[in-house]
Parts: C-alpha cells; structure tokens; sequence
C-alpha cells in the first residue's frame, strides 16, 4: 500500500531517472501523462471496491496504512506525474498538492531520508536515485535534476490535460512524442522477437503460409502503433452513486496514416439486423462498419492457406468414418469459403445477435450481411442430397419457413449419450435454423427459434444508424444456468448473489468513434462485483474443506 498516492509518483521518478537529462528546450512535449483526481477519492473508490465484494476489512487496512504517507498533502486535489521529451531524452516531472510539506516529508523520511536543502528553495532527496523538490503556490514538484524546478508553471493542472477531471485515475501516452531513437530501438527489439518466431517455423508445411501471415500482420500492426498512432489513454472511474465500474479507453492516430484511415471505417455506421439486439436477454452484441481496401486485401491473403488448413483437417479427423462424409464435408467448406470472400471483397460489415436461456436451455439468434448467400444456400441443399438418409449425418428439412424474403431451412444434430456435458446443455438434440436471402444469413439454435427470428426481422429497420459496436452480458441468467448444468458451489454461490438484482449484473461494452479514432468503454456493475466476491469466498471455503 505503500504506493499509494504520492509514492506511485516517487516510484515512477526513480524508474525514470536514468532518462533524465541536464536541460529541457522550448520544444519540451508531454510523453506519458498518469494523473490520479484525489487521494480522498482514491482511498473512497478503494472503501467501495472492498465493500462491494464483502472485503469490507481491505477498505479500512488501506485507509490505515495510507495515513502514514498523505499527512501534509491536500487530499482533494490531484497528483500526477507528467514524463517530458525534449525529442532527445525523456525525463519525469511530478506534481503533488501540499499543505505542509515539511509534514509530507517526515512521513517518508526513514525510506529516503532527511531532506538536504539544495539552494533556491529546492531540497534534495535521497534514494536510488536522487530526487529534488521544490514547492510553489500550493504544489510540490519533484524533478531528478534541480535545472527542471526552475521554470514551474503557474496552474500545474494545465499539463494534465483534462484527465484529472475526466477520470478517477488517468494515463494518456503520446506515442509520436517519444523520441524516434526509443521507438525504433522497441520496434527494432520487437521485430527480432518476431523474427525468432519465423526462424523456428519449418522450412515447409500445410500451416506455413498461415503462419507467415500471421506473424508478418504482427509487425505491421506494431509498425503502425509506434509509426501512426497520436495517443492512447486509459481511464478508470468508480461510480458509487450509479453503482459502476467503467474502464475507458481512446485511441487516436495520425490524421491522413493508414490507421486513420482504418478509423473511419466506423463513421456513420448503420444496421440492417437492429431487431436482433435486444437487451433483454442474457447477451447481445452487435457490430457495423466498413473495411479498408488494404485490410481487405490481407484478409483475402490469409484465405487460401485457411481453406488449405481446414482441408487438411478434414482429410485427417477420425469424426467423418468414410471418404463420402469427407467429400460431403469439403464441400460445403468450400461454399463458406466461397461466400466469405465474395462478403469480404463488399467491404461491409453488419450483423447482430442475442442468447437467452428462457426454456432452460441456451437459445441463439441472430442475422448477419453476406454477399451471395443464394449460394451457401445451393450447397446446403447439395448436401442434403449427398448425404440421403445416411445416419453419419445430422437430419435436415428444407424450406420449414419463409418469411420477408428469407428462405428457413432446419438442421438436426442428436448429441450422443456419452457426450454428458453437451446433454446437459442441450438435451438430446442441438436444432439449428439457417434463413437465407441473397444479402443475408439469419441463424437460430434452440427450440422453435423460427418465429423469434421472425419477429427480429420485423423489428429491424433498414439502414439504421447505429454506433460501430455495443454488447453487454447479464451475468445472472449466464451463471444461473451455468450453476445448474454444473452444480459447483462456487458458481452457485455467484449465482445466488445475482438473483432479484435487476440490471445490476451487466457488463457492458460500447464502441465510439471520434475524430481519427475511437472510444472504447467497459462498464461493470456493482451485483457482479459482489458475485466475484461470493465466487472467492466459496472458492476459500473449499480450499479449507479440502485441507481440513
């Protein structure tokens, strides 16, 4: 607990301080940026988080090992630490909000010693590496070099950004500003890593080129990271009044790179299968938006040696008894294939899905764009006729529905008797609904889906608009179920702790876009936090049942 507050910064300063350097110009940018609102709402976030979990002893330790370091800083002001570059070296600067600082320094006395008066107001500090602190209008700064207290800004909050208002705890790197000799040095040692991986690949191989691709798309995406990208920033805020944890995230690129370029691709997102989110149920997700010609095109490379792999697969698997099942199989492989890439080369992204257990059981819907789907369409019914009435292959009826446009077709797929665990989940047999038009695929897994498919059909409109992505789960159907099919008391007991919450046991993610980029944000509440606390406990209790 230690670090806490201020020593997060000294912490922070002592792993920097071999960056320093003896003078900073006019030219000096901000490299990374860690600003925490307020000791007092800290400390508060911390109380909370214990308490939610039934760890309400955690809370009052960290307030008491806390006191021993914060006496003589103003706990309702913000903390940071601002790492500067002058475009040849970085070096930290940190910023603390004091009342008495001859207080704050007694209280770290016997870790870095009586402070030693350094001239012009500034006292030098001991430690692995010696650190000097100037105080001015309400703020103590800490630099590694006295040259750094000379100039201090008037409002020290000015550097945060807005981060210190935005978030309980914030952290905002600028990559372009860190000096090119670091990011080619961490890129260079990155693509060694990954040469490395190269290197151990065999000389030939079915998996090969899928493998090349894939380690080649890694340095291309890290080569964008430190070549493209402006800034990323995290922030972490505790809601107590809403009953919420929320983790945000942005990223930004450069205006005109690549990067940029990908980023707009979740502009003016719109939807044609809204119908099917639907947040009532245990989980939903839905994504829209537009591809790159470039990402395209390194999509459409890694499909041949996908197709090649999975044939591969097909050729050796012990699950298919004869040459005919094979024939069967590879067949429809290539019809999925086939339509990927037709889907891929359109460039567009839509589609929607939603799972509940409301008969007991898990039941799936959901839509998405495809181009020519007519043709996946041919090739089921191809099978069909392939496979005849031959008990290796599960039953399937043609043509079961049709409803604005769309073709239903029904797959039946029993679940032997030794596959206890599927059983348990799905009964005797997995029934699977496949609806087909020509621009789009509809799917339904579970009981009499058809009309459910339907009815989200209906309640879709045509090119609505719509944030690029959205998902969020209800943990406690998801664990009520989970609990039943298991029966573990650790899943039981999390289960308990989310009945008659209401919307209080949802995770919940949103995607938005921004000017050359997008907002990530992640939000969990409180009934799941109290389930995590339930779930460890149980876990504790059979760790002492077993070894007593």
């Amino acid at each position: 607990m230690r670090t806490l507050g201020i020593s997060l910064t000294l912490i922070a300063l002592i792993l920097f301080g071999p960056f320093s350097c003896e003078k900073v110009s006019a030219e000096t940018k901000p490299v990374l940026i860690v600003s925490v609102a307020s000791v007092e709402g800290l400390l508060s976030d911390v109380n909370y988080l214990a308490t939610a979990t039934g760890n309400q002893q955690y809370g009052s330790i960290a307030s008491a090992v806390a006191a021993g370091y914060i006496q003589g800083l103003d706990e309702t002001r913000p903390i940071a630490i601002v790492v500067q570059s002058d475009g040849d070296e970085v070096k930290p600067f940190g910023m603390l909000p004091i009342k008495d600082l001859k207080q704050f320094l007694a209280g770290l006395a016997q870790q870095l010693g009586e402070p030693q008066d350094a001239g012009d107001g500034i006292l030098e500090l001991a430690g692995p590496t010696a650190m000097f602190v100037k105080e001015q209008d309400g703020w103590a700064f800490v630099a590694t070099s006295t040259s750094d207290l000379k100039d201090l800004p008037g409002d020290p909050t000015s550097m945060l950004k807005g981060i210190d208002k935005d978030y309980d705890v914030g952290v905002r790197g600028y990559i372009q500003n860190i000096p090119q000799s670091y990011r080619d040095m961490a890129l260079e040692q990155i693509k060694e890593g990954v040469q490395s991986q190269m290197d151990m690949l065999p000389e030939e191989g079915e998996n090969l080129e899928l493998q090349e691709s894939v380690i080649k798309n890694q340095i291309r995406q890290w080569e964008a990271i430190f070549n493209e990208m402006d800034y990323i920033q995290l922030g972490w805020n505790t809601d107590q009044s809403n009953k919420k944890v929320a983790i945000d995230t942005r990223v930004v690129a450069i205006p005109g790179t690549r990067s940029a370029r990908q980023m707009s691709g979740i502009q003016d997102t719109k939807t044609n299968f809204g119908g099917f989110y639907q947040e009532d149920a245990a989980v939903s997700m839905r994504t829209a938006g537009r591809i790159m010609q470039e990402d395209i095109d390194q999509a459409l490379a890694m499909l041949p040696p996908l197709r090649t792999k999975l044939m591969t697969e097909i050729d050796d698997t012990d699950d298919l008894p004869n040459d005919s099942t094979r024939t069967v199989a590879k067949h429809m492989a290539d019809a999925i294939f086939d339509m990927l890439e037709a889907t891929l080369r359109d460039g567009k992204t839509d589609g929607a899905f939603t799972m509940s257990f409301e008969s007991g059981s898990p039941q799936v819907i959901g839509g998405m764009h495809v181009v020519d789907g007519g043709k996946l369409e041919e090739s089921l019914k191809e099978l069909g006729q392939m496979a005849g009435n031959n008990p290796e292959f599960p039953k399937m009826e043609f043509n079961v529905d049709q409803h604005a446009g769309v073709r239903f077709h029904k797959v039946t797929m029993p679940v032997e008797e030794e596959e206890a665990d599927a059983r348990a989940v799905f009964g005797d047999s997995i029934e699977l609904t496949i609806g087909v038009s020509q621009e789009s695929i509809y799917f339904g897994m579970g009981d009499d889906v058809v009309a459910k498919v339907r009815k989200s059909i209906d309640a879709s409109q045509k090119d609505q608009a719509v944030t690029p992505a959205e998902m969020y789960a209800a943990l406690g159907p998801i664990l009520s179920f989970a609990a039943k099919v298991s029966d573990e008391e650790v899943l039981n007991s999390m289960a308990d702790e989310l009945k008659n919450v209401g919307d209080q046991d949802r995770f919940v993610m949103t995607v938005d876009p921004i000017d050359n980029g997008a907002d990530y944000h992640f939000e969990v509440r409180e009934a799941i936090l109290k389930a995590i606390g339930a779930g460890i406990r149980a876990k504790q209790a059979e760790a002492v049942g077993a070894g007593g």
